[in-house]
């Protein structure tokens, strides 16, 4: 039970994982899925599919995720890959690269820059109080706004954030409006829900649904970037180095 495993663990880490978990369906239920979708496929419209699909704190034993709070207000679920309630390796002898889950952010909390192999899509699923409750950032790891140096397996990729600069790459997000992002392999994106409508449990979070293609080629784990002392990426202002490794086709 993920709430005996938060109140085990403490902190600030395990009273932000109580805090999603006692109040999960208030956040996943703040969703508006009707402008794309035929069907509710929020917990709305499926609890039985919400419900039994094994939810896991991604990032509250990892001491490199960012700030104590988004560690243990983040829930990861895969319906269907190789870790999901869904598993088919091959079809008539095809490898199936398809994978489906979704993710719980809790409110007032920021996904540092991170990026990996497998190409995704998101779909959020989160209906705002305002407009600029829950952003995001996707760019590629060439941009100009980074500096890069080639290593012999991949780029290292410098960002920097600070000034103001980070305001900018990010994006307002909500069901009608930039619902749907695509994240190219070795993409460096991020998700920051900590800005306006004086935000409460009852009102706030972020809930997406997410799909990759490619779920049995190349690295399949996510990579966070860290501080250029090696240490952790807290806000979108910090400055970061992305060690990404090259992909083969």
């Amino acid at each position: 039970m993920l709430t005996d495993y938060y109140r085990k663990l403490g902190g600030e880490i395990g009273a932000a994982g109580l805090e999603l978990n006692e109040n999960f369906v208030a956040v996943t239920s703040r969703t508006d899925t009707s402008v794309h979708w035929s069907r509710d496929v929020s917990i709305k419209g499926l609890p039985t599919l919400w419900s039994s699909v094994g939810w896991i704190p991604f990032y509250a034993e990892n001491p490199d995720a960012g700030a104590d709070r988004f560690r243990g207000g983040y829930l990861y679920a895969e319906l269907m890959g190789p870790w999901g309630n869904l598993r088919i390796k091959q079809i008539d002898g095809e490898t199936v690269g398809a994978e489906i889950g979704m993710t719980v952010q809790l409110f007032n909390t920021s996904y540092p820059f991170h990026y990996h192999h497998p190409q995704e899509i998101y779909m959020t699923l989160t209906k705002p109080q305002c407009i600029d409750q829950n952003k995001y950032m996707v760019m590629h790891w060439d941009s100009h706004e980074f500096d890069h140096e080639r290593r012999a397996d991949g780029w290292t990729v410098n960002i920097d954030g600070s000034d103001g600069r980070w305001k900018k790459w990010f994006a307002n997000q909500d069901p009608s409006h930039e619902w749907l992002t695509y994240f190219e392999r070795n993409a460096i994106h991020a998700f920051h829900a900590k800005e306006g409508c004086n935000q409460t449990i009852e009102n706030s979070g972020l809930v997406t649904v997410w799909a990759r293609s490619t779920a049995q080629d190349n690295e399949q784990s996510t990579r966070l970037c860290k501080s250029p002392g090696g240490g952790k990426v807290m806000q979108p202002d910090d400055t970061a180095v992305c060690e990404l490794r090259d992909w083969k086709p």
